[in-house]
């Protein structure tokens, strides 16, 4: 009776809490539908409110008005469980030409610590390629693990092959998933197949900020591209040291833009490294590549008064990154992209053709002539940094975009949306790669 009671009061205790964040939500939303942004940001609790002003709430809600057209209204408000969150409430927001889910988190003592616009789960699924040769490799479900850190990963090993190449792929920015999961697509895992189904085993594994959202801060309370990309690729390649399919298998890194340099970072930490593929990866100042897709997605049609306000703003705040003694002066609030100095100092260090041009193994540059977010500027530029070492190979796809799908036209955010797979030929010609190196 005494445990009956006990659970019945916590049951009891989130059933209010949850009816009291669902009631918060609808007020909260209200104000936003309202253009009430100073009365919405009162509902943030000061995780937020050190990083984001009422004007800024303003600007962002503002943003998808101008890209989506007219606000239509909310439906489909509901809670849900999420791991290390008290609580998350759901809203689907419907705009003139497109939707968005708006995830509000709200803490223990009700207030919202976490605000999230992203767009509702497509509903085509994922579909295999068609080079996949069913039968002919398994796969283990295995850990990358970094002290307290323990990401979920899966090794694909073709069958009847005993110490296969491994290739291990590390992803672009923000928190991917195993598979670099984006609408109904999922590039790593067109990889990780075609690889093995030539077979060449791989190794992928969700990010840090995948599992743990924003507890994966450094002791500072900070973080940079080591604590992001470069200390769990190192275990992942003592991972594949140890695994009984694998313990003998030279080691690959592909890195999939952002992931590129990083990729390059650890084979120059690493002695087990045998090459290294950077897959989109970008040549120049992370601040300029990201002005340069903001002035690009502005440009699918003509640029607004507003936007171009936008971008001058944008210029302005993303200038202070290129004096570093500067920046690091600045408040966490004042620091471009709300990214912390240690964050800036790391892309400073890392996205330069520098680290890649002393590494002894053999670099393979694949790049998509439909790709925006790193252009075909990136890909001459490691050709004039790469090409004076023969062990190098450049390969550059006219009608590939940023994930390596085919397609006509201009690249649009939007084809992101659109089911399709890595093009076959980058498959083969990275089975290519892969196998001459091995037959030396």
């Amino acid at each position: 009776m005494f445990k009956f009671l006990i659970a019945f009061i916590l049951i009891s205790t989130n059933f209010s809490s949850q009816v009291k964040n669902l009631t918060a939500a609808k007020v909260f939303i209200n104000k936003l539908e309202n253009q009430k942004f100073d009365s919405a940001y009162s509902f943030f609790d000061t995780i937020i409110t050190s990083k984001l002003s009422a004007e800024m709430l303003e600007q962002m809600w503002g943003g998808f008005t101008k890209f989506m057209g007219q606000y239509m209204g909310y439906s489909d408000l509901r809670s849900e469980n999420v791991e290390g969150k008290d609580s998350v409430i759901i809203a689907l927001c419907k705009f003139e030409k497109n939707k968005l889910n708006l995830s509000l988190h709200f803490n223990a003592f009700n207030k919202i610590d976490g605000i999230y616009f992203k767009p509702p789960k497509n509903d085509k699924s994922y579909s295999a390629p068609p080079y996949n040769k069913f039968g002919s490799f398994y796969e283990n479900k295995v850990s990358v693990k970094t002290n307290a850190f323990e990401l979920p990963g899966i090794l694909s090993i073709p069958n009847n092959l005993t110490n296969p190449p491994v290739v291990i792929l590390i992803s672009g920015s923000g928190p991917n998933d195993k598979d670099e999961s984006i609408g109904p697509n999922k590039p790593f895992k067109d990889l990780a197949i075609g690889l093995a189904s030539n077979g060449i085993a791989s190794l992928r594994y969700d990010k840090r900020t995948k599992v743990y959202g924003n507890k994966f801060y450094n002791k500072k309370g900070h973080y940079d591209l080591y604590e992001e990309y470069i200390f769990d690729a190192l275990n992942a390649i003592k991972l594949i040291r140890n695994h009984p399919a694998t313990k003998n298998s030279n080691i690959y890194l592909l890195g999939h833009s952002l992931g590129a340099v990083c990729a390059s970072k650890v084979a120059s930490k690493s002695k087990d490294v045998r090459g290294v593929i950077l897959f989109a990866g970008p040549a120049r100042n992370f601040e300029d590549i990201f002005l340069e897709q903001t002035q690009y997605i502005f440009g699918l049609d003509s640029i607004s008064a507003e936007e171009k306000v936008t971008i001058e703003l944008l210029t302005k705040e993303l200038s202070l990154v290129k004096n570093l003694k500067a920046l690091k002066k600045l408040n966490p609030n004042e620091l471009p992209l709300n990214l912390p100095f240690e964050y800036w100092e790391s892309l400073s260090q890392l996205i330069n053709t520098k680290i890649t041009s002393q590494l002894k193994e053999p670099i393979l540059v694949l790049q998509g002539g439909r790709d925006y977010q790193v252009t075909k500027i990136d890909f001459e530029l490691w050709k004039t940094a790469l090409a004076n070492q023969t062990k190098n190979q450049f390969l550059f796809y006219e009608n590939l975009n940023h994930l390596f799908f085919n397609g006509k036209n201009k690249s649009v955010p939007a084809d992101y949306e659109k089911q399709g797979n890595v093009e076959e030929k980058v498959i083969l010609d990275i089975t290519k790669w892969v196998k001459e190196i091995e037959a030396k």
